[in-house]
């Protein structure tokens, strides 16, 4: 049996959870929008086609953001991604990386791959104002390791050149989603990203 010190105790600890519930129940929940973004259909880098699709979302102070390369099989290092320029449409908007990550993905001389579990993507969030780009090579971030990669041909292995398939030993990739959080300073929920 409980003395009286015990039950006031208790009550009042039943008490504040009862009014921290009532106050998580009236707090509006806060709403964001998803922009997506592609790649034209025609779109080409160093005379390769690209397919690539970014999706963002805005919520107050922070950007979401998920990179994926469409493209399967490409036959060229130039055909991974390893840069997104992005607006934020307001001008007092400053980044900072704070956490990104990708599956790893090593891929042989022969087009043999291996998964190398989740990691960080070493890329680097520049620029201020609402012009900003994440960035992989020649920026002093990760690159040229650690660009973005499509998947392999239907057999699970990559029919590519060199650049893709190592010289001499394996080239290391990111594959699937490259997840990127990104606080903002200046975004609002109403914030849309642009590409």
């Amino acid at each position: 049996m409980m003395n009286a010190g015990q039950q006031r105790l208790w009550r009042t600890a039943f008490q504040a959870l009862g009014l921290g519930l009532l106050f998580c129940l009236a707090a509006p929940a806060e709403s964001s929008t998803i922009f997506t973004f592609a790649t034209a259909p025609t779109a080409a880098s160093q005379r390769k086609s690209v397919a690539a699709r970014a999706a963002s979302e805005v919520s107050s102070t922070h950007v979401h953001l998920v990179l994926m390369n469409l493209m399967n099989d490409p036959t060229s290092v130039g055909q991974a991604l390893s840069f997104l320029f992005f607006q934020v449409d307001s001008s007092a908007a400053r980044g900072t990386s704070s956490s990104s990550y990708a599956m790893g993905r090593e891929v042989n001389s022969n087009g043999a791959n291996r998964d190398l579990g989740i990691l960080a993507t070493g890329w680097k969030l520049l620029g201020s104002g609402k012009q900003m780009e994440l960035c992989d090579i020649s920026c002093g971030a990760a690159g040229p390791e650690n660009s973005l990669i499509g998947a392999p041909d239907p057999n699970g292995k990559y029919s590519a050149t060199p650049s893709i398939m190592g010289n001499g030993s394996p080239n290391s990739f990111l594959v699937g989603n490259g997840v990127f959080d990104l606080p903002v300073t200046g975004a609002t929920r109403q914030s849309k990203t642009r590409k």
